[in-house]
């Protein structure tokens, strides 16, 4: 293959690997070429050599799960090519799927940096979707992406594969790689993969495969290797093991007047605790003025009963946040793994003074954000040399006493906590001088920064679900209400939010017309009856691993039952098909009951107008949203 002067070699690969069939599909990011290398018994397919020939030209693969799959297995073909190349085409397919079939199985399949022969950037990785809280397969992503097909492997892979199979599941891979090829071009990959690379040339260290919270620690082990001036991989090796914690060693001087608070810092300072039973040993409840606060390893959270919580006249609610909480917390206190000193402090304050020189938004001001906020995880990862559980308890602990103390003065002096999580507050106030004094008091004993926002409106359901309307116009939108940033909702660009890949999308129309109604007084049948976008409309579910999603219907006075996988994408209609979920161990259970629906794994047209939608359904979640955060509940009949 001749390259042009405009192509940097950058292909977008999958491989799929059946008993006797081998496949790679490529596509090149600039020239918009598309490749495919099959080998396959029938004598018509054996590109072998042609594969051969593509590795050679040592192409740059980008690839979803790249690393841990698709690379090792091409690495191991390349490395084996005379061997696999001297047998039959049949052979050939059975080495490979041997070979895959082992990677599958190893807990550490990767390939190590210096050994790999090519390049791979995997987006898999850099968004972190191998970690268990965000774990996703390609399938579900293609569903957040609204991508038009989410069908499945149409042939089981240990099975054979007949000649008239093998273009369909060539298109299967196909599709996955163009999917692949969508969340790379994905505006937010874009920003993640050159902020990558633009730090591996300035840190003179290889992160173009790490994760949000990989980076921020590579950037603070580097930091800290040059102020102590060790090599990288010793810093790296240095832990503090702690065989006992006495919270009272590590919590700051604080005085409370309430008799419950003074009972919680009382408990808190009499707890002594083996570092991996912490994320237990935290949590705790109270009753404070009529609500209930939460402590945990997350932080302290609470909200008051759910509801639409308005400025007035006389009143103003506002939104305070702690300016860098845990990072500020542990700068102006000191607060460092034990095997790294003071001079983890002095890295800690030099990385936040350097981060206010970039603009927000910026590769760099995000960069050392992700690397600030690394720390206090870290510090509770065996993993991680970072690693110093005591650091996690004065972090998280002084946290929590210290925004319960604020919430105490502002509660004493007649104003009223709406909402609490991690590092900020809502409150609401009738005395703005008074609230400003206090808080700057606060500020000013314990050497941190508050930032403040006018809130217009809060509807609170719980501290993981709620809408907040700024005075400034924008939007914050949590959990159940969250939006994606690429609706066409009415305000876009106000919406705080960027609904991450991972989360659910299902109907998002819903969410749509919740906002329209609570923040615009839309009425949500216009919402709902004049959107045009069909994949607003779809719900997707992901079953476990060897559970499944099927579909029954009655024709000609038969049942007709069709198993859809483990990923399904589908829309509530008036005449449509009854929805199972299959369980592996011989229960089942319906989905949507009461509902019918229609399978839209494999999206063909687009216009609502073909599609008998069950605008009913969508309503009726509209209102559970709604009646989510107000008082006054919307009846079936309200729209």
């Amino acid at each position: 293959m001749t390259i042009k002067k405009t192509d940097r070699n950058i292909w977008v690969v999958d491989i799929e690997t059946l008993i006797n069939l081998f496949v790679l599909v490529g596509y090149n990011v600039d020239t918009g070429e598309l490749r495919r290398f099959v080998v396959h018994q029938n004598p018509g397919y054996d590109d072998f050599e042609d594969f051969l020939d593509f590795i050679d030209e040592k192409p740059k693969l980008i690839g979803f799960n790249i690393l841990s799959f698709d690379y090792p297995v091409i690495h191991y073909i390349s490395n084996n090519r005379g061997y696999i190349g001297a047998h039959s085409s049949k052979r050939k397919t059975g080495l490979i799927y041997e070979i895959a079939q082992k990677i599958i199985n190893e807990e550490y399949s990767d390939i190590p940096q210096f050994k790999r022969i090519l390049k791979c950037q995997d987006v898999y990785r850099i968004h972190h979707w191998d970690n268990k809280a965000k774990h996703s397969s390609l399938k579900w992503i293609q569903g957040s992406l609204n991508w038009y097909n989410l069908e499945e492997m149409p042939h089981p892979h240990n099975k054979p594969v007949s000649d008239n199979q093998v273009e369909s599941i060539v298109n299967y891979c196909v599709n996955d790689v163009m999917s692949t090829y969508e969340i790379y071009r994905y505006k937010e990959t874009m920003q993640m993969i050159d902020l990558r690379r633009n730090l591996t040339k300035s840190l003179n260290y290889n992160v173009v495969n790490a994760s949000d919270s990989k980076l921020g620690e590579t950037i603070f082990i580097i930091n800290v290797a040059k102020e102590l001036n060790l090599p990288i991989h010793e810093v790296k090796q240095m832990r503090t093991y702690r065989r006992i914690l006495h919270f009272k060693d590590y919590i700051l001087p604080i005085e409370f007047n309430d008799k419950e608070l003074k009972f919680v810092l009382k408990m808190f300072s009499s707890k002594s605790i083996k570092p991996e039973n912490l994320k237990g040993a935290l949590k705790h409840e109270i009753l404070y003025d009529g609500m209930k606060y939460t402590f945990g390893t997350g932080g302290l959270h609470a909200v008051r009963e759910q509801g639409h919580y308005k400025a007035k006249k006389d009143t103003e609610l506002v939104d305070v946040d702690v300016k860098s909480y845990y990072p500020n917390l542990a700068i102006v206190n000191n607060f460092y793994p034990r095997h790294f000193g003071s001079i983890f402090t002095k890295v800690y304050k030099n990385m936040y003074t350097e981060r206010t020189k970039y603009p927000k938004g910026s590769a760099e001001n995000y960069g050392y954000k992700i690397a600030l906020n690394a720390a206090y995880g870290k510090s509770n990862d065996k993993f991680s040399c970072l690693y110093d559980p005591a650091m996690t308890v004065s972090i998280t602990l002084n946290g929590q006493l210290k925004l319960l103390k604020l919430c105490e003065t502002l509660t004493e002096n007649g104003m009223t906590v709406l909402y609490v999580n991690t590092d900020g507050i809502i409150v609401e106030t009738h005395d703005r001088e008074l609230f400003n004094r206090l808080c700057a008091e606060w500020e000013k004993e314990n050497m941190l920064t508050l930032e403040y926002m006018g809130v217009k409106d809060a509807f609170l359901r719980d501290v993981n679900n709620l809408i907040v309307v700024y005075e400034n116009g924008s939007i914050k939108a949590k959990g159940a209400y969250e939006l994606n940033r690429k609706t066409d909702y009415v305000n876009p660009d106000l919406i705080e939010n960027n609904r991450f890949l991972h989360k659910s999308h299902s109907m998002n129309i819903v969410r749509i017309a919740t906002l329209r109604y609570l923040v615009d007084n839309v009425p949500i049948e216009k919402t709902i009856r004049n959107h045009d976008n069909i994949y607003d409309f779809c719900l997707v579910y992901r079953a476990q691993k060897g559970d499944w999603f099927q579909t029954r219907k009655i024709v000609d006075l038969n049942p007709v039952l069709s198993d859809k996988g483990r990923n399904f994408r589908f829309m509530v209609v008036k005449k449509g098909e009854v929805l199972v979920k299959m369980y592996q161990k011989g229960t089942e259970e319906f989905f949507q009951r009461g509902y019918l629906i229609k399978d839209m794994n494999f999206v063909k047209e687009t216009g609502l107008k073909l599609y008998d939608i069950n605008y009913e359904f969508y309503k009726k979640e509209t209102r559970k949203l709604i009646n989510g955060v107000t008082k006054s509940q919307l009846s079936l009949w309200q729209l």
